[in-house]
């Protein structure tokens, strides 16, 4: 039988060099979570994650286990590199169907609700102002209030010097706060997406190894085809005069 896969015939040695490739940019990766979750908890204590996708307690978890199991692919794919078996391919293949659908979720899940990213960002905004807790935000930006130092005008406060610009006609935060979230979810949107296409290579690359070594080397056809020449040779003999 003809092998259909001859032509994109993928080595074992290459396989382990494109998994070893894979594990250095999970790595990479996980680098730009901790970044966002070290954002979150240090700089903007105060933010109300409800409000928002990309900060989210919710988010962060389903990015960690998709991480952890974008790692375990990787792993699982060097393994599967140096000995194959059909319980490795069958575990490799699911793990990483799990791990595609997660990436692919996450990734669209951030231009889903960019539409509405500007009311969320202000409502966020005004949750900080109304709890006093936008001091924070305005040291990080370098901008004064929602609007301006006409914020602390209005309601009377004193604006600090220490978290506003010196100016009395600093800018404000809302602007800034929107073109940040709206970095961020993009990011995000950036990094599942190519874990999702780089995974997605190595479950195909894995695909085409297994069905080089199934139509190459298949000991039960090899047998029968040995049966059936040994059995056509003796009977030939057996009725040659």
């Amino acid at each position: 039988m003809a092998n259909p896969c001859r032509w994109c015939n993928i080595s074992s040695s290459f396989l382990l060099e494109a998994n070893v490739i894979i594990l250095a940019l999970g790595c990479v990766f996980m680098v730009d979570l901790y970044n966002h979750f070290h954002l979150k908890r240090n700089t903007l204590p105060h933010i109300n994650t409800s409000l928002n996708i990309c900060l989210s307690v919710r988010l962060f978890i389903i990015r960690s286990l998709t991480i952890v199991g974008y790692l375990s692919s990787g792993i699982m794919g060097i393994i599967i590199a140096r000995s194959l078996t059909i319980f490795k391919f069958a575990s490799y293949v699911l793990l990483n169907c799990m791990t595609l659908i997660f990436t692919l979720a996450i990734g669209l899940s951030q231009y889903v609700y960019k539409a509405d990213g500007r009311y969320y960002s202000n409502m966020m905004l005004h949750d900080l102002w109304t709890k006093n807790h936008i001091e924070p935000l305005e040291a990080l930006f370098d901008c004064c209030g929602k609007h301006g130092a006409i914020d602390y005008e209005i309601a009377n406060r004193t604006w600090s010097k220490a978290s506003c610009c010196e100016l009395p006609n600093c800018e404000g935060c809302e602007n800034m706060f929107f073109e940040f979230l709206n970095s961020l979810e993009m990011e995000i949107a950036r990094d599942n997406i190519i874990l999702f296409v780089f995974l997605f290579i190595a479950l195909l690359l894995i695909i085409v190894h297994y069905m080089n070594l199934q139509l190459d080397v298949d000991p039960y056809v090899s047998e029968d085809e040995d049966d059936i020449e040994s059995d056509s040779d003796s009977s030939s003999l057996k009725h040659k005069p």
